[in-house]
């Protein structure tokens, strides 16, 4: 013979309660021991956030962007004059204009050969032409914010005028940048 026991719904409604009350409470004592672990993430991801936000903002933004290109009369080499513009997030930008050399069979290998900061002003960046098949002819408007950083390179020359046309000027100032020997008067390789 098998009995049966009947619960009382009571008895199951008692029993839920008890445990509903035992979860509340453990629960608040977890949240009231460990607080200080819930304050400190919060805290956490916020900082972490602003940063993100922050840094967003004071990223310094580069632009290139090319402005003329000239191919050699042999077609062998491409002149290349680019404007180099750096934005720093609080003002201030540079902006400059780059000379630079690659050849047709060999694109990925370009040779930088002069940097000119002009500020922005189009009437201040130098003029590139081809003389001949290997002498690049770079004219600039003035010295004082010139950088060659090279008058040779893969097999072109570069020959650099004034504008105004000012040879003893463009002479003596390569001459006191070491481009120049002293005693041939033939541009030197850096």
């Amino acid at each position: 013979m098998c009995v049966i026991q009947i619960l009382d719904i009571s008895f199951i409604k008692k029993a839920a309660s008890l445990l509903h009350k035992n979860l509340e409470m453990d629960c608040y004592l977890f949240v009231k021991k460990h607080s200080w672990l819930l304050v400190s993430a919060a805290l956490g991801s916020l900082l972490t956030l602003i940063f993100v936000k922050f840094w967003d903002l004071t990223k310094t933004e580069y632009i290139h962007a090319n402005i003329k290109r000239e191919l050699s009369p042999d077609r062998v080499y491409v002149a290349l004059l680019d404007e180099n513009i750096v934005e720093p997030p609080f003002g201030g930008a540079s902006i400059d204009e780059s000379v630079s050399l690659w050849m047709t069979d060999h694109p990925d290998q370009v040779t930088s050969l002069i940097w000119v900061d002009t500020g922005g002003d189009a009437e201040e960046r130098p003029r590139i032409g081809w003389s001949s098949a290997n002498i690049l002819k770079v004219t600039v408007s003035r010295l004082d914010d010139l950088k060659v950083l090279t008058l040779h390179a893969q097999g072109v020359e570069v020959d650099l005028h004034l504008d105004p046309d000012d040879p003893p000027a463009v002479t003596a100032w390569l001459r006191e940048k070491g481009l120049l020997s002293e005693a041939t008067g033939d541009a030197t390789t850096r």
